[in-house]
């Protein structure tokens, strides 16, 4: 028996993936990753250039997927960059802040979904909100400021909630003191 050519396909439903999930070449924004798998990716297309074809092996633990073993994943990716955004110092307090608004939104979400992948998700999240809000310097963002400040502290709360729940004391003390500095009367801390 000899094989000339073998083409194989099998649809992969064990991971939810936004971009296994979507046709060749549908446009999928960076940054908005709602799984484990998704936000590997999306670490892997930060490094790679517009137009290059890469292999890409992600591995991911188990409770970062819902699984009970390790996972690795294998594909190809080629990168098509149809449009970039701005650079973040580029971008206003306003936009910072709005972006850190979606990604507090999206952590609750997950967050609120129960499952604990989801709620390891919504972690990073909160603490990409975090991020961004950090980038908003003090001269740049003095009208947003309060607003910046809420958002921080309702992030800090969750990061909090979510080490208390891991039983991650030490991490869920660190964040409730940032959160008692800001605001010493603040009773979820």
């Amino acid at each position: 028996v000899s094989l000339q050519e073998v083409v194989c396909s099998c649809e992969m439903n064990l991971l939810e993936s936004k971009y296994f999930n979507s046709k060749a070449f549908e446009s999928c924004i960076l940054g908005d990753a709602t799984t484990a798998l998704d936000r590997a990716l999306e670490t892997a297309f930060s490094l790679m250039s517009n137009e290059e074809t890469a292999n890409i092996v992600v591995s991911l633990p188990g409770k970062l997927v819902d699984l009970p073993e390790s996972v690795s994943v294998t594909c190809t990716a080629h990168l098509r960059i149809i449009e970039n955004n701005k650079m973040v110092y580029e971008l206003s307090a306003a936009e910072k802040l709005g972006i850190a608004v979606k990604y507090k939104n999206t952590g609750v979400t997950l967050y609120k979904e129960g499952l604990l992948h989801k709620q390891i998700l919504a972690f990073f999240v909160f603490s990409d909100a975090v991020k961004w809000l950090c980038m908003i310097g003090p001269e740049e963002g003095e009208d947003l400021s309060k607003e910046a400040t809420t958002i921080k502290m309702q992030c800090y709360n969750n990061i909090a909630l979510f080490h208390l729940q891991q039983q991650n004391y030490r991490l869920c003390i660190a964040a409730a003191t940032t959160l008692l500095n800001v605001d010493g009367s603040n009773v979820k801390a």
